[in-house]
């Protein structure tokens, strides 16, 4: 990418800097608890979890995922590689630190505990559906070192009679849903490796700061963010040539751009939040 680009992406995040007042603060190890804990790239609690095996599900079946619900509480999710085209044009992205490594979240509120995109329906409003919520109601959990497809009994998603079978007749493969969520999952568990992968590599440059974010909402301050992660413009602006070459040829320079230039859907976030402010007032 050219310098002007660059200079493009550095003015874009200098003015939502200062717009939405993003701070960049001292790592404090409190982490930014937006969604559940998670061994997985779901999201979601394994403890919810039972893993699906053919003994006990040969006879079930899906019903179609009509409902949001199961997200209404998770203020940001993570997403990958993949994705960064939908989301960077839907949702601001930050990171978020577990342990040695950062993983690259989309928030969809402004406070925990909260999604935006989720309407008292349960009916997603967003522009784009992160892949991890469309993976539901399964998840992929390690397990005696390998990765298995569990299930949330919770959805109530599993029948007796209706909807697609999870295995077929015969030798019982995974069938229909079955089989296309092991592929999207394993798509995922891939992608999200390398997401952190490279999403490591920017910290070792020293790129990933911490932000502390702070919007006013409602004509009111709103909750602070922390224990979230930005790219830092003075520190992208101030790299050497062989450190630019470096993250353009393994893909990190992309992951850095896009993160930056999500910053400009924070406003779109904070007009969500005043349009459930204003339709709580109104229901209240």
């Amino acid at each position: 990418m050219g310098v002007a680009c660059i200079a493009v992406f550095l003015a874009i995040c200098r003015l939502v800097q200062q717009h939405c007042n993003i701070v960049f603060t001292p790592w404090r190890s409190r982490p930014f608890s937006a969604k559940p804990s998670s061994s997985s790239l779901s999201g979601f609690c394994p403890m919810a979890f039972i893993p699906v095996t053919r003994e006990q599900h040969s006879g079930k079946f899906l019903l179609p995922l009509s409902s949001f619900a199961h997200a209404a509480k998770s203020a940001a999710v993570e997403v990958v590689l993949g994705e960064l085209a939908q989301v960077t044009a839907c949702y601001p992205m930050f990171f978020i630190r577990q342990g040695e490594g950062y993983h690259l979240v989309a928030l969809l509120g402004m406070k925990q505990g909260e999604n935006l995109y989720v309407d008292r329906a349960g009916r997603w409003t967003g522009l784009y559906v992160p892949a991890m919520l469309r993976a539901y109601p399964f998840t992929m959990v390690p397990q005696n070192g390998q990765l298995s497809v569990f299930y949330d009994e919770a959805s109530g998603l599993l029948s007796d009679k209706e909807g697609e079978p999870l295995f077929g007749t015969g030798e019982g493969e995974p069938n229909g849903p079955l089989a296309r969520a092991i592929k999207l999952l394993t798509e995922l568990n891939l992608d999200g490796e390398r997401t952190a992968k490279l999403a490591k590599q920017l910290a070792d440059y020293g790129l990933l700061k911490a932000a502390t974010l702070k919007m006013d909402r409602s004509g009111q301050p709103g909750e602070a963010l922390d224990g979230i992660f930005a790219v830092d413009e003075a520190a992208l602006g101030g790299l050497g040539d062989e450190a630019f070459l470096g993250l353009r040829r393994s893909g990190a320079l992309i992951l850095a751009h896009a993160q930056m230039l999500s910053l400009g859907q924070l406003g779109r976030l904070q007009a969500e939040a005043n349009i459930r402010d204003r339709d709580n007032a109104r229901l209240s």
